[in-house]
Parts: C-alpha cells; structure tokens; sequence
C-alpha cells in the first residue's frame, strides 16, 4: 500500500489550446475550468502555492460552482 503522500499526489492539469484548463484525478477529468479571469486566477494560485492543494481546491470550488 502506497504512503499517504504518494496517494494524495493524484491531481493533474492541462491548460489546452483553447484556453481551457482540466483538472484529473487518477486520469479522470474531474473538473474543467473555463474563462479568461478564472484560468488566470487558477494559473496564479498554481505558481503561488503547493500544486496538489491548489488543485483540490478549486475541484471543491467548481463542484459548488455547479450546483
């Protein structure tokens, strides 16, 4: 069984082409961020901070979102 740090570093990014970024988890899309401001938001958090909480944070944030 993997250390729990092995097992939280599941998230990954692709900032796409069309401006788009989508976040996985495990190889899944999870969560798609969409807008000039926001992907430019998430990109800034990115640089800021740990990439793994950042991630997890903004899953939380667009799951809220699209309630």
């Amino acid at each position: 069984m993997p250390a729990p740090a092995a097992r939280s570093r599941l998230f990954g990014y692709e900032h796409r082409a069309n401006g788009t970024v989508v976040i996985t988890r495990a190889c899944r899309i999870v969560s798609v961020i969409r807008g000039d401001a926001r992907v430019l938001a998430f990109l800034d958090d990115l640089a800021a901070e740990d990439a793994q909480t950042v991630l997890a944070r903004w899953v939380t944030h667009t799951a809220r979102a699209a309630v």
